[in-house]
């Protein structure tokens, strides 16, 4: 360690992270950095990123010791695909406040996105054991796309259907049906692609999922119906255009 870098050391820990900030140009402001990040989220709100970015920079710079600042710039980061930076700004928001749940929830999420599944499991995990996460069920939920991905269809089965018993949801009831599917369970994930349906009809996917199992059973009236809904749904899309062929092979 050389001289100058013990000397900030020691500055840092006698002043502080605001009082370093200072020093180096930012005035420390916590009410005009609130105002910045009331900005920020009006600039998401209407898609204006670089606003947005530039609302929650300086937010940080006037107030680097505000977790939510560091956690909403994660979360843009993320949802931009940039995971490095996302995942540098959701360690910060721990480091400022631990018990952040939100944090581990995000880093979960991250960690899915580069299919790193175990980090995963252990984030999203850590989310759940804290109080106050939001959409447990979304939680449990990929949570159980972890485990399918890592070929563990015991403990992805238990995620599904904890995140079911917090509440119905079509997406997760389609990401069920199609691991049944993989297992060659048809009648149950019939069952759950009906119930996903039901939730919401427009679900495409869940439809045609449907229609290519109930053809399988050679329930044919009922797998034209399904299909003919996807033919108005998805109109010229992907699954419209197997659903014409499929009609036309049915007797």
């Amino acid at each position: 360690m050389t001289l100058t870098s013990i000397r900030l050391s020691f500055f840092f820990c006698l002043f502080g992270t605001s009082t370093l900030w200072s020093c180096l140009g930012y005035q420390v402001n916590p009410i005009q950095a609130k105002s910045e990040y009331k900005q920020a989220i009006e600039a998401k709100s209407i898609n204006a990123k670089s606003e947005m970015y530039a609302h929650l920079n300086r937010a940080i710079q006037m107030d680097p010791n505000e977790p939510n600042f560091h956690l909403a710039l994660g979360t843009a980061y993320l949802e931009d695909g940039d995971l490095k930076n996302a995942e540098k700004e959701f360690y910060e928001t721990l480091k400022i406040d631990s018990n952040y749940v939100e944090a581990h929830r995000n880093l979960g999420r991250l960690h899915i996105a580069s299919e790193e599944w175990d980090k995963a499991i252990l984030e999203l995990r850590r989310s759940l054991a804290k109080p106050g996460v939001s959409s447990p069920q979304e939680v449990h939920n990929w949570l159980a796309l972890c485990y399918y991905s890592k070929k563990d269809m015991n403990l992805a089965m238990v995620e599904w259907q904890n995140a079911l018993k917090i509440q119905e949801n079509a997406l997760i009831r389609l990401n069920l049906a199609l691991a049944l599917k993989d297992l060659e369970n048809d009648e149950l994930a019939i069952q759950s692609l009906k119930k996903a349906v039901s939730l919401r009809p427009k679900l495409v996917r869940a439809r045609h999922e449907l229609a290519l199992l109930l053809l399988k059973k050679k329930k044919f009236d009922a797998a034209k119906k399904q299909f003919n809904q996807v033919l108005k749904l998805d109109k010229e899309g992907k699954y419209a255009l197997e659903a014409r062929e499929y009609l036309r092979l049915i007797p």
